[in-house]
């Protein structure tokens, strides 16, 4: 009786990196790799080690650089795929050396080096990577692509904690903190309130709304701390400071982004 079912294939030697006279045996999507390579021995092409979620062209890449030493430094898809290799076979060198190449490229994405992070348990990785995209929510869209790409738990971490520190920074924006202490030696309080509310609409709306470069608020607490202010008494100014410290009105993001984190990142 016919199921319809195609017969197995029966895996296949590949044509440069099977040597018959090495002990240890991989199969990539059914093309046999046989090499001198890791500390595993008596595998045999009835029994390989499979190894999961990689190509033979990832493989071929890994390979041309630990065998060969063939990589560009500025080549993205082989670095990538030597790292997603010597991640599986917990290979320190080339691992450590295709990490470093790809942060030194200078078009490295941050939804590519997220999904990476979180594959080879890059840990600064995934904190830096989610904390740029999560403060550049108005100015970096996500493709339908880029969703699939990082797969449902990460993205919908994302969109949620972009959501919130939105919505919290435009309450801020427009709902700035007044100042309703002065310091003992401040001569005119009319003109340093004035002060602190034009610098806080013409300055601090701009980083909270529409920074070049995304900040953190605590970032934007230090800029507080260390910019002075015109108008603006200088004891004024950093009981403000010290206010909206304690407050933690500025902080607020921060806790977002590490509580999205600490649900996708394992503890150590």
């Amino acid at each position: 009786m016919e199921t319809g079912l195609a017969a197995p294939t029966a895996p296949t030697r590949h044509p440069t990196y099977y040597f018959p006279d090495c002990n240890v045996v991989f199969m990539v999507n059914n093309v046999l790799y046989r090499l001198s390579i890791g500390t595993q021995t008596g595998s045999s092409d009835e029994n390989p080690i499979i190894v999961p979620n990689i190509s033979t062209e990832e493989f071929d890449h890994f390979l041309d650089y630990q065998l060969r030493h063939l990589v560009s430094k500025s080549d993205e898809k082989a670095l990538t795929s030597i790292l997603k290799v010597t991640h599986f076979l917990q290979y320190d060198e080339p691992q450590t050396m295709a990490q470093t190449a790809l942060e030194a490229l200078p078009n490295f994405d941050l939804v590519t080096k997220l999904t990476l992070g979180f594959r080879t348990n890059i840990v600064p990785w995934v904190t830096t990577a989610f904390t740029k995209l999560a403060l550049l929510a108005s100015d970096r869209t996500l493709s339908w692509l880029e969703a699939e790409q990082l797969g449902f738990g990460p993205y919908r971490a994302l969109m949620e904690t972009r959501w919130e520190i939105v919505a919290h920074r435009r309450r801020l924006a427009y709902s700035f903190p007044e100042m309703v202490a002065h310091a003992d030696d401040c001569k005119d309080n009319f003109d340093c309130e004035w002060g602190w509310r034009t610098e806080w609409k013409g300055k601090v709306v701009l980083y909270l709304i529409q920074p070049d470069t995304p900040v953190l608020g605590s970032q934007v607490l230090t800029l507080l701390e260390t910019t002075d202010m015109r108008d603006v008494n200088g004891a004024c100014r950093v009981k403000m400071v010290n206010t909206i410290r304690r407050s933690g009105i500025l902080a607020y993001e921060d806790s977002l982004i590490e509580q999205a984190l600490a649900t996708l990142i394992p503890p150590s």
